[in-house]
């Protein structure tokens, strides 16, 4: 995805003013930044033993909890912890599994990948206006060329 738009700059990047350019390596890197971050940031794993090492079991309402019958994670309800399939773990508030960043979307990186969805927009919006700039630029200088 980013070496096709990589590509994608380079042949439009002489038929751009430099403020065109720059907004496009602006939004560029906050498009890669966010992707990486998403990818690699921690969307809130719960192991086994998570709720054992940071709270005292006797203080645990037992009627808000379950044991996860994957992984035996203990899945507290109120704060949406579900089991993933795909990473076979669970995760607290768990809202996809993301086959672009190969990464459950949780509540430590939903920030993050909203971040990238909205630059992901900005990124397509921003390439088909390049491109239509850029044809309007080789229409023109076809046009003066003839003259």
């Amino acid at each position: 995805m980013f070496t096709i738009t990589f590509f994608y700059y380079f042949g439009l990047w002489k038929y751009l003013y430099i403020y065109i350019k720059l907004i496009g390596i602006l939004e560029y890197l906050t498009f890669f930044i966010s992707y990486t971050l998403t990818c690699t940031m921690d969307p809130g794993i719960i192991t086994p033993n998570y709720y054992l090492e940071y709270y005292k079991v006797e203080k645990m309402k037992l009627n808000n909890y379950r044991i996860c019958s994957i992984c035996n994670a203990i899945q507290d309800i109120d704060k949406g912890v579900e089991h993933c399939i795909d990473c076979d773990v669970c995760i607290i508030g768990n809202d996809h599994h993301c086959p672009w960043s190969s990464k459950c979307v949780g509540y430590k990186n939903m920030n993050m990948f909203k971040l990238f969805v909205c630059s992901l927009f900005v990124h397509i919006i921003y390439l088909t206006f390049a491109a239509i700039f850029a044809a309007f630029e080789v229409n023109a200088q076809r046009l003066n060329e003839k003259k």
